[in-house]
């Protein structure tokens, strides 16, 4: 198969020109650039390569789009494990669809059996690449903290476990506050800017899901080593603080340029952050404020309960600091007939391209395009004609084929996004019940340590009266009858008692119904889960048979493509 890298249509190995253009045609060096995949995707060129795949920047042909497509390195298949957490990220990131994470629209097999992920493209830089440039400002690292925040929030609702947060997995993209929302509004206190720095969190591949099996042995440390949180490395329970710990580090880095505990050997490196502390940030830069610096370091503390209890008091905690202004999302509500209109343009957030867009011109209208520059020379070679008139007849067959591929993307195109509709407000729900959760818990941990100072007290008070009673010096003798004064101040003690048993029960009251209403938020938040996870395969089912039938034509299509191809070179030679 050779390409043509100006219109990138595909021609046969004997043609060596490209009929539209003139560019000379190319064998591409990578066996996947020019590619269809699933008959939908098409691929352009390759952007990177790391362990978990080749990412390519591609083509959605139905309907049309920019992509990228990760897909999954061919000699890695024989490890079943690494096949499973690759497709994993696509079941991972395709039921979140947050505005912080990189969207991922479509997950599946090419007809050889290789997975690939197909997600949205972005323009812009990761943040690895702005820290290379030095530390940033107070004001932006608490601004990316707290997309990156907003986040962890439902994904951690979700019951998913990022695992491997990191410079190079959150990318920075700038965007049109307008495009954002459909509104101007101000962002974090930067009014006068129009353009915002937006954040997107990308790689899930190493994700550990709740309620799914362990893909990874216990013993095996799974992670960049320079981000890892402690129990991680000592093969303890995946939780949510394993994360915050991982942005703590990112956090570190951000505000002083420096990793918390270093770099260099994997080994060793692993092992400082099970058994060293880091320098603390205020030494590092006593420009920062000291508030922000606490945050930091509880977040890099090797007890994860010690660390911050969730997400959204982490958020929180960042406006409180008052750098920073907080954004209030508005949820969508639309009617049911809203709900069943698509948008005639949806406009993409990354609106700001720093790559030449890709032409989303159909092969039939190129086709059309070279038959009607070709009618006065078949007119001079008269045995033209019949590869003319040929071509003609094939170029309406592509004309059909494509309307007809066109017309399936669009019903997929619906499907989706009425999906994503449904599973959008859902998450919202989530959000907010996960959201409740963490001020629940908050206020639980708060009963619960006055229950213990309470309980403390009373204990107090029972040792005092034991001890009066079993000390004989306090007994009179005569008649052994205990003074009044020790009387008296046995029935204040006992006062005392009483009255600490009273707010005790009072707080395990509180305890109790707090305890029973986390239940039933968290039973909500699992019902809302099984929910998402039902839409995703439901529609998932109803595109099926558009996806089957596109894929039936785009084989009649390829034929015919192949055929006008030949057509052509043998006119072009005529020519001649």
């Amino acid at each position: 198969m050779k390409i043509c890298v100006k219109c990138r249509e595909n021609f046969t190995d004997d043609s060596n020109f490209c009929p539209f253009d003139g560019t000379k045609l190319e064998i591409p060096d990578d066996p996947w650039v020019g590619k269809i995949i699933n008959s939908r995707y098409q691929i352009v060129e390759k952007l990177t390569e790391g362990g978990m795949g080749k990412i390519y920047r591609g083509l959605q042909l139905y309907p049309e789009r920019e992509v990228a497509i990760k897909i999954l390195p061919p000699e890695r298949l024989k490890e079943k494990t690494f096949k499973e957490r690759f497709m994993r990220e696509g079941m991972a990131v395709a039921m979140i669809r947050h505005e912080h994470i990189i969207e991922i629209f479509d997950a599946g097999e090419t007809d050889e059996g290789i997975p690939y992920i197909v997600m949205e493209f972005l323009h812009g830089n990761s943040l690895e690449d702005e820290l290379l440039k030095g530390p940033l400002s107070v004001k932006r690292a608490v601004s990316i903290l707290i997309d990156i925040c907003e986040a962890l929030g439902p994904v951690h609702a979700m019951g998913i476990i990022h695992r491997d947060l990191k410079p190079g997995n959150i990318f920075l993209v700038k965007i049109n506050r307008k495009d954002r929302n459909g509104r101007n509004e101000k962002n974090n206190g930067n009014e006068g800017d129009e353009d915002e720095e937006f954040v997107k969190v990308l790689d899930f591949g190493i994700a550990f899901l709740r309620d799914q099996p362990r893909l990874t042995d216990k013993n095996l440390v799974v992670g960049t080593p320079e981000y890892i949180a402690p129990e991680i490395v000592l093969g303890g329970k995946i939780l949510p603080q394993s994360d915050l710990y991982s942005l703590g580090c990112i956090g570190y880095e951000m505000l002083c340029g420096s990793l918390p505990l270093g770099s260099g050997n994997p080994a060793e490196v692993v092992l400082k952050h099970v058994n060293e502390k880091p320098v603390p940030l205020q030494n590092m830069n006593p420009d920062i404020p000291p508030e922000l610096c606490k945050i930091i370091m509880r977040l890099l503390e090797k007890d994860p309960k010690k660390r911050y209890p969730d997400a959204y008091v982490l958020i929180k905690a960042f406006y409180d600091l008052g750098l920073v202004k907080k954004t209030e999302i508005e949820i969508e509500t639309k009617t049911e007939a809203e709900k069943m209109e698509l948008p005639v343009e949806k406009k993409s957030i990354l609106s700001n391209r720093m790559m030449p867009s890709l032409s989303l011109t159909s092969s039939h209208k190129r086709w059309e395009e070279f038959l009607a520059t070709t009618k006065d020379l078949s007119n001079e070679i008269g045995k033209s004609l019949e590869l003319i008139n040929e071509m003609e007849t094939l170029t309406a067959k592509l004309t059909k084929i494509e309307k007809e591929q066109f017309a399936m993307g669009k019903e997929i195109e619906k499907i989706d996004f009425e999906g994503s509709e449904s599973i959008s407000r859902l998450r919202h729900a989530l959000n907010a019940l996960a959201m409740e959760i963490s001020e629940k818990k908050s206020i639980f941990m708060e009963t619960k340590s006055r229950l213990d100072e309470l309980n403390s007290m009373a204990l107090m008070e029972e040792r005092e009266v034991k001890k009066m009673l079993q000390d004989k010096e306090l007994i009179q003798d005569e008649g052994e009858r205990i003074s009044y004064g020790i009387m008296s101040k046995l029935e204040k003690i006992s006062r005392n008692w009483i009255s600490i048993y009273e707010k005790i029960r009072e707080e395990e009251s509180i305890k109790d119904k707090l305890q029973n209403e986390i239940s039933d938020l968290d039973y909500q938040i699992s019902q809302i889960r099984q929910r998402m996870e039902s839409i995703e395969a439901e529609t998932l089912q109803k595109k099926k048979g558009f996806e089957e039938k596109i894929k039936y034509l785009e084989e009649e299509k390829k034929k015919v493509k192949e055929r006008l191809s030949t057509l052509s070179s043998i006119f072009g030679r005529n020519v001649k």
